[in-house]
């Protein structure tokens, strides 16, 4: 996950252990309304294609969930490229994200994403950097 902030980016690290964990909890928390079964499997799918929990976390707690976490400052960040490739044989869509940093490159793929949500939200917060 990557989480915007002001002056920084952080990356966050879902494992499976922590997937588990937000459906368990999801699923509970449908239960506990009175939801019905498919409410609640419905519930459990959100719980893990969604990163809404990290808006309540300040940074440090961010950081501080695994051990892999980690953060880049936005003036370690030289570049961001952010592109969509159709695969027409499978009728699937993904978005590349590239992050050229002062340290090195990183990317990401997002099978799951706009390409002009993320560009946008990327400008918001590194401006022209974003391509």
């Amino acid at each position: 996950m990557l989480v915007l902030t002001d002056l920084r980016i952080l990356l966050a690290k879902q494992t499976s252990q922590m997937m588990k964990e937000n459906a368990r909890q999801a699923r509970e928390a449908a239960k506990q309304s009175g939801q019905g079964l498919l409410s609640q499997w419905g519930a459990v799918i959100a719980s893990n294609s969604s990163s809404q929990r990290y808006l309540q976390m300040n940074p440090q707690q961010i950081l501080g969930e695994t051990a892999e976490n980690y953060a880049l400052t936005n003036n370690q960040i030289l570049s961001v490229r952010v592109s969509e490739r159709v695969d027409q044989e499978r009728a699937a869509r993904e978005v590349r994200l590239r992050i050229k940093t002062t340290g090195g490159k990183l990317q990401f793929v997002y099978a799951q994403a706009s390409r002009g949500e993320i560009k946008q939200t990327l400008q918001q917060t590194l401006g022209d950097k974003v391509r």
